[in-house]
């Protein structure tokens, strides 16, 4: 049951990084309580001797004495005291003048709560928080470069797939020839774990073809495959964007060498 529960938090990335970072922290929460524990020695030695022995005609003698009358005693009521920073018990009614005829117990707690207790939890949560983003940062830099590593390899299969077509003079191949191979692409995609539909395969044609004369280049070849792999959101969208966009640009440069051609016909040379 346990090795199942570890399965599952390996399918649920966030939860699995979150439990993944809070173990790489562990090691730094193990320092952070050492040094706490060195905090509560030196206040306990610096309490005991200072408040830990009081007079006889002290009213809160009995109180001071069962809490730090010893070191340990000093280190279990300033942990308790650092746990929950609650100092009722040092008002309390039968002790309403305690911190009043101790001012220095006053001054103390004060400061010990508020760097002791908060500060520690700041602390703490600093550090975890810390390893929380080291962790999630050294992943994103596995992941990019996994991917790039990945895109590489497609580049390369992708490459050697067109240097087999028949290409014309400007080392283009035809769209035809593109797609007698899309099974092959497929399985490309498919060794390299790539998520593709069949429909997503039917439209790489259409978006390798940027320039709309029918012939595609390596570079238009490889560039659409490529893209679906980087699992962009939306990916799809964009790709189809980037295509209207191309075709915009092919239909204004039809329309400009149309106009070029008008003026030549009807517009007279000027005189000399």
């Amino acid at each position: 049951r346990i090795m199942r529960l570890f399965r599952i938090l390996r399918s649920l990335k966030q939860l699995y990084l979150l439990a993944f970072g809070f173990a790489e922290a562990a090691q730094a929460i193990v320092w952070v309580s050492v040094f706490m524990l060195v905090i509560l020695y030196v206040c306990a030695v610096i309490v005991t001797r200072t408040i830990g022995r009081p007079g006889e005609d002290d009213p809160s003698a009995e109180f001071l004495k069962d809490h730090f009358s010893t070191v340990a005693h000093s280190m279990l009521s300033l942990f308790q005291l650092m746990a929950a920073p609650d100092i009722e018990k040092f008002t309390s009614d039968a002790r309403q003048d305690l911190l009043f005829t101790h001012p220095t117990l006053l001054a103390f707690l004060v400061i010990y709560i508020i760097f002791g207790s908060f500060g520690m939890i700041a602390l703490l949560t600093g550090v975890i928080s810390e390893s929380l983003f080291e962790k999630n940062e050294i992943r994103m830099e596995e992941a990019r470069v996994e991917r790039e590593s990945r895109n590489e390899r497609l580049r390369k299969a992708c490459s050697d797939l067109f240097d087999t077509f028949s290409l014309d003079e400007e080392g283009e191949c035809n769209r035809a020839q593109v797609q007698s191979v899309l099974p092959s692409i497929g399985e490309i995609m498919k060794s390299e774990n790539v998520d593709f539909t069949c429909t997503d395969l039917d439209g790489l044609i259409d978006l390798m073809d940027t320039n709309h004369n029918d012939s595609i280049s390596k570079a238009e070849f490889t560039y659409p495959i490529i893209f679906q792999a980087g699992g962009v959101t939306e990916k799809k969208s964009i790709q189809e964007l980037q295509f209207d966009v191309s075709l915009c640009k092919y239909e204004l440069l039809k329309i400009g060498e149309k106009v070029d051609q008008l003026l030549q016909v009807h517009v007279p040379p000027p005189s000399g």
